[in-house]
């Protein structure tokens, strides 16, 4: 039983870094367009607060898998102490970064509660059942940076937002389908 569960939560967090960590890298350099095209050049100046909570991504796809493995394992008591540090932390960084950095301070410190809080998390799983992530992760990651990398590329030669978005998406997909990335076929619909 355990290892059919560590099995499970390997894949389905390897599933939820394969689609947060290109929505994150890709939202933090289509940042600037997207806040244009949806609310104007007069909002601009929001576009660091949203590149910071496009890192959210990162913490909150596998956070829900591990929330879900803890409470199947009838340790949900400690996911009380996780909401107490998120909560916590949030709070209290809000109170300290706002004063000096606005908007983007109070993105920060949900970034940042959230990786405090999400590290809490990983411990706790970890103590309850071994599982391993960067194996998942050895296609995701290069062809994130790739699509990463062309998307820069493109949103810096100023190619019309909707073509760099469909661009990134099919080359990203792409690399994980001619490296043969297994976790596609746990996501065919």
């Amino acid at each position: 039983e355990g290892t059919r569960v560590q099995t499970a939560l390997e894949r389905s967090m390897g599933i939820a870094f394969m689609l947060a960590l290109p929505l994150a890298l890709g939202g933090l350099l289509v940042a600037p367009d997207l806040v244009t095209l949806l609310f104007g050049n007069s909002y601009l100046p929001a576009t660091l607060s949203l590149q910071i909570l496009f890192l959210t991504m990162m913490l909150n796809f596998p956070s829900v898998f591990l929330m879900n493995a803890i409470f199947a394992f009838n340790e949900q008591k400690k996911l009380v102490l996780f909401a107490v540090i998120g909560g916590a932390t949030n709070v209290i960084l809000d109170l300290i970064l706002i004063p000096f950095f606005g908007i983007a301070g109070s993105a920060w410190a949900t970034f940042i509660a959230q990786l405090v809080s999400n590290i809490y998390l990983w411990r706790v799983m970890k103590k309850i059942g071994h599982f391993a992530i960067l194996p998942r992760l050895v296609r995701i990651i290069p062809a994130t940076l790739l699509m990463g990398t062309a998307t820069f590329l493109l949103v810096l030669s100023q190619v019309h937002f909707f073509i760099v978005i469909l661009f990134s998406i099919l080359l990203y997909f792409g690399i994980l389908y001619l490296q043969r990335e297994p976790l596609l076929q746990e996501i065919r619909l």
